[in-house]
């Protein structure tokens, strides 16, 4: 009897001791997420920077802003490991800011064909597609699928 309650002892406080250590641990974010996270923090970052200084203040610039901003929330609150369903919502956040900033790319797109730029955007774009592929993978949601036509 006493190997018995000693056997379930141990058993609940593994148990109690795992489920505390998940939860200081927030959302289960895999590197995966934290480096795309990273990656889109910078290339947003930039690619607002490089509107900025191609064409001044205008929506595009201001879609670009908005999507930086909204990745560097999302990276910061992944990097301090939140909740599941606060990195879900950020998620959530960042990929509107990306479907305006891809319907203001299209439409500026049209006037200006700058290389710099549009490499840019690709690298944008890439990154947006690796941390959604990485919210996935992880389990997190990803949000609605975004299509970009050419």
């Amino acid at each position: 009897m006493k190997a018995l309650f000693s056997i379930l002892s141990i058993s609940l406080l593994t148990l109690t001791t795992s489920k505390a250590l998940s939860a200081d641990r927030g959302c289960e974010s895999s590197y995966r997420i934290m480096e795309a996270a990273h990656d889109l923090d910078n290339e947003a970052n930039h690619f607002a920077n490089q509107v900025r200084w191609v064409e001044g203040y205008s929506h595009l610039y201001d879609d670009a802003e908005r999507l930086a901003e909204e990745a560097a929330h999302f990276h910061d609150m992944v990097e301090r490991g939140h909740d599941c369903a606060h990195i879900r919502e950020d998620f959530h956040y960042v990929a509107s800011a990306w479907r305006h900033l891809q319907r203001e790319w299209r439409h500026a797109h049209e006037s200006h064909h700058n290389r710099h730029l549009e490499e840019d955007f690709y690298y944008v774009e890439s990154a947006f597609f690796h941390l959604r592929q990485s919210m996935r993978q992880g389990r997190h949601g990803g949000g609605r699928r975004v299509i970009v036509r050419n």
